[in-house]
């Protein structure tokens, strides 16, 4: 799979944040999508049938209801939280991986990390 096939949404509500995630994305060769609040992303999961990873900020997930877990509920894709302390401690609901830190080589990373995964599952389940 090129990686120019690929969309990937990209969701943060702030601007500069937003902007330095899809740059990263976009440099990579990846087509990326943005949304400013969980609800755009939310809905654009739903009605976009080309996503197929989302990358979260984690100021989008501070409060107890879960934008990973909505997504999901709407189209499962795999979910990648940019965190800039990295993981502390179990994954947030919906969320397949956490970055290690906020550099736009451990976002590739872990984006191309989930990418693989999915193409796997999906191969796999071609083979049953």
């Amino acid at each position: 799979m090129e990686t120019g096939s690929i969309w990937v949404l990209c969701v943060a509500d702030s601007t500069t944040r937003l902007n330095y995630i899809a740059r990263a994305i976009k440099k990579a060769g990846y087509n990326v999508s943005t949304a400013t609040s969980g609800h755009r992303a939310v809905a654009m999961a739903a009605i976009r049938n080309n996503i197929e990873a989302i990358v979260l900020d984690e100021d989008m997930i501070i409060t107890e209801d879960s934008i990973a877990e909505s997504i999901k509920a709407v189209k499962p894709v795999p979910i990648l939280l940019v965190c800039d302390a990295g993981p502390t401690g179990a994954l947030p609901a919906g969320v397949d991986l956490v970055t290690a830190n906020g550099s736009r080589q451990q976002i590739l990373a872990g984006l191309t990390k989930l990418l693989k995964g999915t193409k796997s599952e999906s191969a796999s389940a071609a083979l049953k």
